[in-house]
């Protein structure tokens, strides 16, 4: 059985994921005119995106803090050829978290943007606001 660490990580991550699908899928029925009530479906996409936005930063800094995959471990063990598949798979998904991560964060930006108050502050640091 897995740790209380790991048992945690998955579940934030599940509801992370969840959290994901919902802002996707009522932020393209938006666009798409899938609902008769737009106002409802605005309300329930900003739950979840604000849901999602607080999973994701819980998430990226237990990831950081408690789950410790060490970049410099992985790459020693890889080129002492201890473990090298997996060890390689966890170098690769630490590399496309990051990319994940700063793609992710560009869309919050984006969504951010419906804000006025965010549009406000940050007209001129961020293009598109």
């Amino acid at each position: 059985m897995a740790s209380l660490r790991v048992r945690i990580h998955r579940t934030v991550s599940w509801f992370l994921v969840v959290s994901f699908f919902g802002t996707i899928i009522t932020g393209y029925g938006q666009t798409q005119n899938w609902f008769k009530n737009v106002y409802t479906l605005s309300k329930v996409h900003r739950i979840f995106e604000w849901f999602f936005i607080a999973l994701l930063l819980y998430h990226a800094v237990y990831t950081f803090w408690k789950v410790k995959i060490k970049t410099k471990k992985l790459v020693s063990k890889i080129k002492d050829g201890r473990g090298t598949a997996i060890n390689t798979l966890r170098l690769i998904q630490k590399i496309t978290s990051w990319f994940t991560l700063v793609l992710t964060l560009l869309l919050i930006l984006a969504g951010l943007n419906g804000y006025v108050w965010f549009a406000k502050i940050f007209e001129t640091v961020i293009p598109f606001a």
